[in-house]
């Protein structure tokens, strides 16, 4: 039986359903693995390493992988919400349809990583260096991105309402001209 525990390698394999909630380890890696409607709810899992796997379906509701490590990784249809990944590092990650409702990912550094029709409402991305991310189609919503870097990070097509954000942090942000009208409140400018 595959258990996640302290230092366990998982290599070149697919797990599907494990069940591996409230579960407490450290420097466990996952190296071209695949799972399948794993539970991870509740977790901590410290100086994780996730390279070149795929997570599908799979409950990381309230997992807290601080300072975790993502390389060229997808996750798709994941519930993430609540999740403290606050310090992490990715690169190369895809995430799609995943609910990240309330996610705290402060200090998260990325590279060349995309969101697309994830709900991240609530989102925590204070102090993210998020220069060049895409989220597209996403929920936005109420998401903090506090002295947040996002020179080149493009919000087209999702949904900035109510977004906390400053001006230092929004230069050279790409938006959609609809999404203006809401910025421009943020800014302190009059659209009439």
């Amino acid at each position: 039986m595959d258990e996640l525990q302290d230092d366990c390698d998982f290599e070149a394999r697919t797990l599907q359903g494990c069940d591996w909630a409230d579960r407490v380890a450290r420097g466990a890696t996952f190296l071209n693995v695949e799972l399948q409607k794993v539970n991870l709810a509740r977790t901590e899992l410290l100086r994780l390493e996730v390279r070149l796997s795929r997570l599908e379906g799979c409950d990381l509701a309230n997992a807290r992988w601080e300072k975790a490590y993502l390389d060229r990784t997808q996750l798709t249809g994941c519930r993430m919400t609540g999740v403290d990944w606050s310090g992490a590092i990715l690169k190369q990650v895809a995430f799609r349809d995943c609910a990240a409702s309330m996610a705290t990912l402060r200090s998260l550094r990325c590279k060349s990583v995309s969101f697309v029709d994830c709900d991240l409402a609530g989102a925590d991305f204070m102090e993210a260096d998020l220069r060049d991310v895409v989220f597209s189609g996403c929920d936005l919503r109420e998401a903090r991105f506090t002295s947040a870097q996002l020179k080149g990070t493009d919000f087209r097509g999702s949904e900035l309402e109510g977004i906390r954000v400053g001006p230092e942090s929004l230069k050279g942000a790409i938006v959609a001209p609809d999404q203006l009208v809401f910025l421009a409140g943020l800014l302190g400018v009059q659209v009439r």
